[in-house]
Parts: C-alpha cells; structure tokens; sequence
C-alpha cells in the first residue's frame, strides 16, 4: 500500500511543478528535456550498486529494448501535452485527462493479459463510457477565450484526449513489459533506459529548434525529474505487488491522483471549477469504481 500512496504523490507533484512553471519563467520544453537528465542521474543515485551488478551480467539489446525504445519518444511527447494542458486549463482537467486513460491499460489487462477479471462486465463498460463522459464535462469552457494562453487557431480539447490516448498507451506498454520481460531486480534499469533515450530525443529536438538553454531550465528540470523518476518506480513496485494486475492498481492509483490534483488545483491554486467541471471529477471518480468493479 506504501508504493501506491508515494506513486500517487509523485504523480501530483509533476502537476504542481508544470503549474508554477509559467510563474518563474521556466522554458517548458527545456525544462521537460532536463527533467530526464536529472531521472537518469537521480536513479543512478539511488540503485547504483543495481546498475553495476547488472552492467556486468547485461544483454546489450534485452527483450524489452523495443518497448523502452518507443516508450522514450512517447514520454516526451506526453510530458509536453501533459504540460499545456496543466497551464492552460488547469491541474483538475490535465490529471483527469491523464488517470482516465487507465480505460486503455485496464481494458488490455483484462482481455488480453489475463489479469484481474477476465471479461469486461456490463459494469465496467458502463464506467470505460462514462469515463469519456467525465473527460469532456470536467475540460468544458463556456468561452474559450477564458481559457489560458488561448488563441483562436488553437483546439484546447486536443490537449487533454492526447493525454487520454497517450497516457493510456505509455501505462499499456508498462504493464506489458512488467508482465512478460522484466527480470526480479530490473525495473530500476528499464526507467533508467527509457529516460536515457528520451534525455536523447529532447536533445535533439532543442537543437533542431536552436534555442538557448536557460539556467532556469535546469531548475526546472530537477523538481521535475525526481518526482518523475519515483512517479516510474512506485508504480512498477506496485504492479509487482499485485502480480502486474493492471486491472487493479490503475484505478486505485489514479483515483488517488485525481483527487489529489483537484484538492491542490483549488485549494493551493484557487483554480475555479465550474459546477459541470466538478461533475465531471464526481463522474471520473464513480467511473474509475465501475471499471474496477469485479464480482469475484
């Protein structure tokens, strides 16, 4: 239970630390880049005797190499998504966007990896549904010029599904890998990996666009990056705790997190909800319930 709470609180830190980045003038996209810098370097703080046991024993392409392969680029892909929509239309609406793509994961846990329950309910595809349902009621804007930074080119709802389709993938593939791959002792390796790769592909992006890095960015980069890393770690943890059942943890880890940022998107950032936004966080909560629902 101790991994599910500390995953759950490094997920809500990462929200926090996107929200404050416009007040301190951060560079999001260099702060992202960075952030996988400090993930490397603070999981070779914490499992460095891991790392060298395994470098002299290791495969130089292990069987989930693929998996962390495109793992790297989607991170970064949905770190940035995840980012826009936290400062733009708030805390509630990016960490429902993000949690509810648990629909994606749980589904495959159940269908396909034989874990959980075996067969989707009536129940649970009555809150996979409403699920959808809560995403748009709790990322509803009456006007979207209210909305931050918004521009008329701009269509706010790709933000929050791409965090849904993304998210949901990302959380897939890592309960996958879990299951079928990674060795006792190797989750600490497969974050490392897959940061190490995305670090990469940050890099170049920043110098295909020729910007600069501010010192900012760096700062930035490091409240980021330990939560990020440990967000990675407690989940895997969780997930060997639970014989990889994705079907459970998911919605027990993102009820948590949703709750969590609603709490500090209103209480600390005094973000204002609409009565229709706070439906839609009552809808993700009694959605996340019916997807985990099991008559076992």
């Amino acid at each position: 239970m101790i991994y599910l709470l500390l995953c759950i609180l490094s997920n809500v830190l990462i929200f926090v630390v996107f929200r404050i980045y416009p007040k301190y003038r951060i560079n999001t996209l260099q702060a992202i880049v960075m952030n996988y810098l400090f993930c490397v370097l603070t999981g070779v703080v914490f499992y460095s005797s891991t790392l060298a046991a395994y470098i002299h024993q290791v495969d130089y392409f292990p069987a989930w190499g693929y998996i962390a392969l495109f793992l790297s680029f989607a991170f970064i892909l949905t770190f940035l998504l995840m980012a826009h929509t936290t400062q733009r239309m708030g805390i509630t609406v990016a960490t429902i966007a993000s949690k509810l793509s648990l629909v994606i994961p749980v589904s495959f846990s159940l269908l396909l990896f034989s874990r959980g329950h075996t067969e989707l309910s009536p129940i649970n595809s009555v809150g996979i549904l409403l699920a959808l349902v809560a995403i748009v009621l709790a990322s509803f804007q009456p006007k979207l010029s209210k909305i931050k930074n918004f521009r008329k080119k701009d269509h706010p709802l790709i933000l929050p599904i791409g965090v849904f389709l993304l998210g949901g993938t990302i959380d897939t593939l890592i309960n996958f890998a879990n299951l079928k791959y990674l060795q006792q002792g190797e989750d600490a390796i497969f974050v490392i990996s897959i940061f190490i790769l995305t670090f990469i592909w940050g890099v170049i992006w920043l110098l295909i666009k020729g910007n600069g890095l501010q010192n900012r960015s760096l700062y930035g980069g490091l409240l980021l990056g330990v939560p990020n890393f440990f967000s990675m770690i407690f989940l895997l943890k969780s997930l060997d705790t639970f014989d990889s059942n994705g079907a459970l943890i998911y919605p027990l880890v993102n009820i948590g997190i949703i709750l969590g940022g609603s709490l500090v998107s209103v209480c600390i950032f005094h973000d204002r909800l609409m009565k229709i936004n706070y439906l839609g966080v009552f809808l993700a909560l009694v959605s996340l319930i019916l997807i985990s629902w099991t008559n076992e």
